[in-house]
Formats: structure tokens, C-alpha cells, sequence
């Protein structure tokens, strides 16, 4: 498809130009191999940037975390081996990625400098398409690989240079990636089309042939032959056809140019194609070629970004150990308790000190600052402005996440998360606000967690700090409390693995987990042998049977058992959604759906169970759990909510009653208090809850409701709603739902 002169400066140029050129970019494509070092040991640790770098974002100076894993070999374990198919994984897929790279952008290159994208208006050559889609392929693929090996989190992305260029970087080859599949498709045929167009002479379909016109050019003239009787068929003299420009033949003619004389003269002749003229087709094509050397350009400055650009993520301000160890001091008279509390932590043996916790960045919203006037009044030895380091006093998963990644990750898709979005949509307590402020401060928000808020000073909202729920709405946009569980300053994980940590919420009348525990069988040994249980084993090695004898709330829920890894979302081994209204698959669960089919989900918890119970013992107690699930679903609960749809449909019964009336006290309890006992009774093997607490007073529950809702019916009285509720002043609004994976 080149014309003759661009496929020999195609030729010429190879052993020249194009040699130094591929060269070239073989130069700048492998020196920007190293910056990709610092997300891959972040996948590789599963620690953040900040774990072994002063700066947040990484970089610069190390932290002695750092030192030390530079000097194990990049390995956080000195005896670990790396993971051999993970390596080499790594290797191919950079090897394939760099090869390709040099090859199609070497082949773009080429093509500006000494082809010209103008060579290429008549079609793109089968060789360089598939040239151009293989490439395009390999570089998708092997760029994911290379990502998926490299990049611990979203967060890695939108927050470091790295993420930045990366995403840059991708961008533009999508737009490569785009024009290429334009081209190699739908401009490719226009452009055969419109060459194979421009090569027929205007004159051709004037030939006299099948019933057409028969016309004739003579210098620049257009003349009509089909009626002369020399011209049959459009030819003449076997000779000379019509449709053509006969000024030459005519000249070797024996006759001049006054026959033409006898002829119509139509006008001017349509003029010969030119064949450097461009059709719209080939000026697209020119266009999308200098986009695509321009998109080629800004990926390899992307690459030189990686090594030598300046940083374009905003980092926090560098630790300082000076800085750290003036808040030991000033602390250690300030808060005596909380000092100590930390000495004795693992955070204290690992030199994590205050300021990796507190220390506040440029964008937070709750810098103190009553904090920052201790140092500009000099208060003491330590108040210094050389000690002057900006804090927040909320700690939040985010934070956590700098060096428990994949434990935050986890945590962001766990129910504990979205328990303030699941609370929103079950119960009108929050979504009709039937509960003041105050009210919910200082009783739900307690556990399921606050929005927090701030005001101009930047000080936090009273009514929504202090707050540990596990739900909370952080400032910086995450969900919960890691001391919701571990408890501040000391971060104990024995705290945690111990049932106490979980009854902190979990108890009362509506979920009772901590009351079931206790009376069941499980419940009954820790009691009785607890103390002696090795509760601060590290993770992953916490093991049933050495040491600890019976299962806690962490052990089922949390913990590693066998080839079982330990988790920080807490309902992923949960086969059923036991504090819905009506009991259903974690999937089908409105306010906070899983991701993950329920019966991958039952398989997990039975691994579990296997470390202690046999096979027969484990399915047994499921089946009782399905059945006993069943059984509340179809004949509790829906005829139930069968009723109270009959009354609302005939007006007896007004749907935003709620909790002004009696009856609708008497369904909300019944799901809420007694069939939740019941349901969490028998996933729990807690008798007394399933039958006397639970199943028992379910049936009382029942026949109370349907005698009163039958009342109303036959008497076509309208149920008794209180005309007031004492402190419904509750804000209606939503809390925000969360971004993210779903969990």
C-alpha cells in the first residue's frame, strides 16, 4: 500500500535513523526500571510506604524499620524465601512489557522520521497492524500483571508520585490504545475505499458499455459520442474507447482535431485524479498519528517522572524523632496512664511512636489546635517551637493502614465498616429520627459510630467525639476504629482475641451475642480454663488445641485455623444475615451485600469448626442452624408481616406510626429482640436463648400481635397511635455511603 518513494525511504532509513532511534528509546525504556522498586516491596510486605520511609509517601530517608529491610535483602523475615513463581512472574512481565515497548514506540518513531505518516494514507500495511494490535495486547497484559504485582491499593495510586504518573501514564495509552483499534478497523477499510476511489480516472464510467454514456476528452474539453455512428459500443475503429482522454491518440490520428467538431461538446472534462491530494479519510489518519506521537512522548516523560521529576503528591511532614521523643516526655507527666499504657505495647517494642499514629498532615480537617499553642507558649521543657509537630488526636484505619494494609483493606469491606449504613436502613430509629441527639451520641453512635464533624476552630464536634464505634465516619473519609476492638496505647491483641473486647457491644436484648456465649458450651470452658490460654500468640499462629482449648468470638469469626488465613472482616465466614427482619443470604442482604457467594462463606466457617469437631458434628449443627432459620422466616415472621401489610393497606394502621403505636412495637420486637435471640441462639448452640428467650417468647410475641391486628380487622378500628414521642428530634439524613470494593 506505499507509494514506490515512501517504501524506499522505508528502506534507506532502517540501517541509519531508525537504528539510532530504537536504540534510543532501548536507553530511556530500561532506566526507568527501578522506580517501580518501591510499590512493588509495598504489595510484596504488605506494609505502606510509610513503614519504612520517614515520608509518607516514600522516599528519602528510612525508618529503622527501613534499615532493617534493606539489610534482610528486602525481606521483612530474614530467613523468609521469596516467593519463587511470584518472582519470575514479576521478571516475564517486565521483560515482555520493556521488549514491547521498545519495539511499537521504536516503530512510531520510525514511522515520523523517515516514513512519514503520510505514506500510510492509502491503507495500513497488514505487517505493521498486526504490528500494532500484538503490541497494544502485550503491553495490556503484561502492564496489568506488572500492576496487580505492584500496586498494594487504590490508595497507592491516588496518593504517591507513583500512582499519579502511573495513572497518567495509563490514561494516555488507553487513548493509544483507542486510536490504534480506530485504525486497524474502521479508518483502515475508509482508506482502501477512498485510494481505490481516487486510482479510477472520473472519465471510466463514460465508457459505453452496458447501456452507459459513451464521453471523450480532448484538451480539456468533454465530448458526447454516443450517438455518432462511428462510435458503436463506445468504441472506435476497435481502437480507441470511450471514457478516456484521447488528446495523445489523437495526435498519431490520421485525421485532425475538426471532427470533433460534429460532435455535442458538453464542457470543460472532469480533471485527471491527483494522487497527493488527501481525502478526509487520510487527514483523519494524518491527525490521530501526531496524537498518537504526542501520547507517545508524554508516556516516556512519565517514565523519566518516575526517577527524576520532583514529587507530585502532597507528603505529610517528615518524621522527626526529636519531635517524637519530645511527646514521651511531655506525656510521661501529662498522662502518666497513657504513657505507660504505650511503654508496655508492641508498638513501643517496634519504636512506633506517638507521632507515626497522631501526626496530622497538611489536608486534615482536625489538626489540634490547642495542641500547637503549647508550643508557642513555651509550656514546659518539652513545648518547644523546636518540638512544634501538628497532630489530630483521631486515629483511624487510614492511619493504621500505613502499616497494617491489609488488615485496613479488609476492615473497609467488613460489616463492622458499614454498620452505620446498615442501622440507617433497618431500624427508624436513625431513618425516621425517633431518637434526639444526645440519645444516639451517648447510646447507638457509641458502638455502631458517629459522623464526626468539626468546626471553624477545627474542633470536634462534642456530639460526635469521643467516639470508638466501629462504624465511624472519620474525617479523612474512612470507616471505623481499630481501638474499637484493641483498645488506645496499648493495641492489645490479646485484648481483641478475648470475648469481653466483642460484649462490649454485642449484648442487650437485641443481639446478645456476649449473653449466648457465655451459657453456651464454648462459653462454659473459657470461663473455666481462659486465664491460662496463650492470648498474645503472634497472627497466624494463634493455633486451637495449643493455644487456646474452645473458640472466642475472634477464634470463629477472625482468626487463622489450618490452611484457614486470619481476616479482619468479620462477616465473611457468615452464611446467613441473622439480624435481618427477615433472615437471608449475606448476597441478598439490602444495606450492606457481600461480594462473596454464601457458600464459599459456609465452607470457610466449617474449616474452622473441623479443627476441633468432626465432619458429622459440623453438619449436623448447620443443618440445625438452616432449619432452625427456616422455621422463624415462615412461620414468625412473614405471616406477621403479612398482617401489618393488611392493616396498613386498609388504613388501620398508618405506615409512619412506627414506634407511636403499640402494635408496631410489638412486629419491631419481634424480629428485633426475641426472633434474633432465637436465630443467634442456634448459630451459637445457646439453648436456653433458642427455646426460652428465643423460639418461646416468639410464640407469646406472635399470638399477641395477631389477636389484636385480628381485632382491628373485624372491627374496622383504627389502631391506637400516640398523637407525640418523647425526643424524636433525630436528623433524618443518611449517613454517606461508602466508596470502594464491595465486600
Amino acid at each position: 500500500m506505499f507509494s514506490p518513494s515512501a517504501h524506499n525511504r522505508r528502506r534507506a532509513g532502517l540501517s541509519g535513523g531508525g537504528a539510532a532511534t530504537l536504540l534510543a528509546l532501548l536507553l530511556i525504556l530500561a532506566l526507568a526500571g527501578p522506580a517501580w522498586a518501591t510499590p512493588f516491596f509495598s504489595a510484596q510486605t504488605e506494609k505502606a510506604c510509610s513503614f519504612c520511609h520517614e515520608d509518607a509517601h516514600g522516599g528519602g530517608t528510612l525508618t529503622p524499620q527501613g534499615y532493617a529491610f534493606r539489610a534482610a535483602g528486602f525481606y521483612l523475615d530474614q530467613k523468609a524465601q521469596p516467593i519463587a513463581w511470584r518472582a519470575w512472574l514479576n521478571l516475564a512481565a517486565g521483560f515482555v512489557h520493556i521488549t514491547t515497548a521498545i519495539i511499537w514506540f521504536g516503530a512510531i518513531f520510525y514511522i515520523h522520521l523517515f516514513i512519514k505518516p503520510r505514506a500510510l494514507v492509502r491503507g495500513v500495511p497488514r505487517g505493521e497492524r498486526l504490528l500494532g494490535l500484538g503490541s497494544m495486547t502485550l503491553l495490556a497484559v503484561s502492564g496489568g500483571v506488572l500492576t496487580w504485582l505492584r500496586v498494594p491499593s487504590l490508595e497507592a495510586l491516588l496518593h504517591t508520585t507513583f500512582g499519579i504518573v502511573w495513572m497518567v501514564k495509563v490514561f494516555f495509552f488507553l487513548v493509544m490504545l483507542a486510536i490504534g483499534i480506530l485504525v486497524n478497523t474502521w479508518l483502515h477499510r475508509r482508506l482502501q475505499a477512498d485510494a481505490e476511489a481516487a486510482s479510477r480516472d472520473p472519465l471510466a464510467q463514460f465508457d459505453g458499455q452496458e447501456g452507459r454514456p459513451a464521453h471523450i476528452a480532448y484538451a480539456g474539453q468533454l465530448y458526447d459520442v454516443g450517438h455518432s455512428k462511428l462510435w458503436p459500443g463506445g468504441a472506435h475503429m476497435r481502437r480507441h474507447q470511450a471514457g478516456r482522454d484521447l488528446t495523445a491518440d489523437l495526435a498519431a490520428a490520421p485525421h485532425g482535431p475538426e471532427v470533433l467538431e460534429r460532435l455535442p461538446k458538453l464542457g470543460p472534462a472532469p480533471a485527471p485524479p491527483d494522487p497527493e491530494s488527501l481525502g478526509p479519510s487520510a487527514r483523519l489518519l494524518m491527525a490521530l498519528a501526531y496524537l498518537v506521537l504526542g501520547c507517545m512522548l508524554v508516556i516516556l516523560l512519565c517514565l523519566a517522572w518516575w526517577n527524576w521529576g520532583p514529587p507530585l503528591a502532597r507528603a505529610a511532614e517528615p518524621f522527626d524523632p526529636q519531635r517524637a521523643q519530645a511527646c514521651l516526655g511531655c506525656h510521661q507527666n501529662a498522662t502518666p496512664a497513657v504513657f505507660h499504657d504505650w511503654g508496655r505495647s508492641a508498638h513501643a517494642r517496634a519504636r512506633v511512636s506517638c507521632l507515626h499514629c497522631h501526626q496530622a498532615g497538611p489536608r486534615d480537617q482536625d489538626r489540634d489546635q490547642r495542641h500547637q499553642r503549647h508550643f508557642v507558649q513555651g509550656q514546659g521543657p518539652w513545648a518547644q517551637a523546636r518540638y512544634a509537630a501538628p497532630v489530630a488526636a483521631v486515629v483511624t484505619p487510614k492511619d493504621c493502614s500505613r502499616c497494617h494494609l491489609r488488615q485496613g483493606q479488609q476492615y473497609a469491606r467488613s460489616k463492622h465498616a458499614g454498620t452505620l449504613s446498615i442501622i440507617q436502613q433497618t431500624s427508624p430509629w436513625l431513618s425516621q429520627g425517633l431518637s434526639s441527639p444526645l440519645e444516639r451520641a451517648t447510646g447507638c453512635f457509641k458502638c455502631h459510630g458517629s459522623v464526626l464533624k468539626v468546626d471553624a476552630q477545627g474542633r470536634l464536634d462534642p456530639l460526635t467525639w469521643p467516639n470508638m464505634g466501629v462504624g465511624r465516619l472519620n474525617l479523612d473519609h474512612s470507616r471505623g476504629s481499630c481501638s474499637a476492638c484493641h483498645g488506645q496505647h496499648g493495641f492489645s491483641l490479646a485484648q481483641a482475641r478475648r470475648p469481653e473486647a466483642c460484649g462490649v457491644c454485642h449484648l442487650g436484648p437485641d443481639h446478645p451475642q456476649m449473653e449466648i456465649y457465655a451459657e453456651s458450651k464454648h462459653g462454659a470452658i473459657y470461663r473455666a480454663q481462659g486465664r491460662a490460654w496463650r492470648w498474645d500468640a503472634p497472627p497466624e499462629t494463634w493455633t486451637p488445641g495449643v493455644d487456646y482449648r474452645t473458640p472466642t468470638c475472634a477464634a470463629c469469626h477472625m482468626s487463622a485455623a489450618g490452611q484457614t488465613p486470619s481476616t479482619h472482616d468479620v462477616g465473611r465466614r457468615l452464611s446467613w444475615e441473622l439480624q435481618a427482619p427477615l433472615t437471608v443470604r449475606p448476597q441478598e442482604f439490602g444495606p450492606w451485600p457481600s461480594a462473596r457467594p454464601w457458600r464459599e462463606a459456609r465452607q470457610e466457617m466449617r474449616r474452622v469448626c473441623l479443627a476441633c469437631h468432626s465432619p458429622q458434628w459440623v453438619d449436623s449443627h448447620f443443618r440445625q442452624l438452616d432449619a432452625a432459620v427456616q422455621e422463624y422466616n415462615d412461620l414468625y415472621f412473614r405471616p406477621v408481616q403479612a398482617k401489618l401489610e393488611v392493616l396498613h393497606d386498609k388504613g388501620l394502621l398508618p405506615r409512619e406510626a412506627f414506634f407511636r403505636s403499640p402494635l408496631w412495637t410489638s412486629y419491631y420486637e419481634l424480629w428485633h429482640h426475641e426472633g434474633r435471640r432465637a436465630r443467634m441462639g442456634a448459630a451459637m448452640m445457646a439453648p436456653d436463648y433458642v427455646w426460652w428467650r428465643g423460639f418461646y417468647e416468639l410464640k407469646q410475641r406472635y399470638v399477641k400481635f395477631m389477636r389484636r391486628a385480628d381485632r382491628l380487622l373485624a372491627s374496622g378500628q383504627k389502631a391506637y397511635v400516640a398523637p407525640l414521642y418523647p425526643a424524636a428530634a433525630g436528623s433524618r439524613q443518611a449517613p454517606p455511603r461508602p466508596s470502594g470494593p464491595p465486600r
